[in-house]
């Protein structure tokens, strides 16, 4: 049987209430539906409370929306894109250098699942410092979201590797076998004058001229452990060359 067509009220008294219980039933679905928004947001505050969004690892760095990773894996020269060894999968992912067996690959098994064929790399370079850029995105369904502890089981948190670095007192390069400190010094220095210090533990060292007692000594404690009877320092180019046990960040 046919349904008959929606009656057109033809008193308007009967059309307003008509319209005030239309927009009362309306305001009463938004309202449940901004409820639903905010019990949303303080469950996703809450679980994100003690989670980071972003962390520095020795080998790499990242930040992290609810949808993807961006990560940053410092290199000590720049690569091209054919030379980068890049896999990843569902669970678990590795990165190497085909040209360059120092950098060392970065492997690891992810907390969750991504979505491979969605990822993507970019080399770039900051402040001279070349770097890979990772985007990896997390597989969740349609609508739902995800934050993770870590990008990768069992990663530490720990200062991110450099290879060059500046301060106002001296300047520094490394690669995986040494590391290279420059010292600028008054030009009335000579090695006669100059005391350099390396600690027997191969962890502290003192640069001081006896005959500029105005230049304030450097000393201090390297990050990692350097060979004391291996290194050796010239003056010529201002330049004292540290061979290092580990490589230091």
């Amino acid at each position: 049987m046919p349904s008959q067509a929606q009656r057109i009220p033809e008193d308007p008294n009967e059309l307003q209430r008509l319209e005030r219980e239309y927009y009362e039933r309306a305001k009463k679905r938004n309202t449940r539906k901004r409820q639903e928004d905010i019990d949303r947001l303080t469950e996703l505050r809450h679980n994100l409370r003690d989670l980071p969004m972003q962390r520095q690892c020795h080998r790499y760095r990242w930040t992290q929306t609810e949808t993807t990773f961006d990560v940053e894996i410092p290199m000590l020269k720049a690569c091209r894109d054919e030379d980068l060894y890049l896999v990843v999968e569902k669970d678990q992912m590795q990165v190497a250098i085909k040209t360059d067996e120092s950098f060392g690959a970065i492997t690891g098994v992810f907390p969750g699942d991504v979505d491979a064929r969605s990822c993507s790399f970019r080399i770039h370079s900051r402040f001279n410092e070349p770097y890979i850029h990772l985007e990896i995105v997390k597989l969740t369904a349609p609508g739902m979201y995800e934050f993770w502890h870590e990008l990768l089981q069992g990663e530490e948190e720990s200062p991110t590797i450099r290879f060059k670095g500046e301060t106002p007192r001296y300047s520094w390069k490394q690669n995986a076998e040494t590391i290279e400190l420059q010292i600028p010094v008054p030009d009335d220095v000579t090695k006669r004058k100059t005391t350099l210090d390396l600690d027997p533990a191969g962890d502290r060292i003192h640069v001081s001229f006896s005959n500029r007692p105005d230049f304030e000594p450097l000393e201090g404690k390297f990050k990692g452990l350097i060979s004391p009877l291996d290194s050796v320092w010239m003056l010529g180019e201002l330049a004292f060359l540290l061979p290092a046990a580990i490589v230091l960040t």
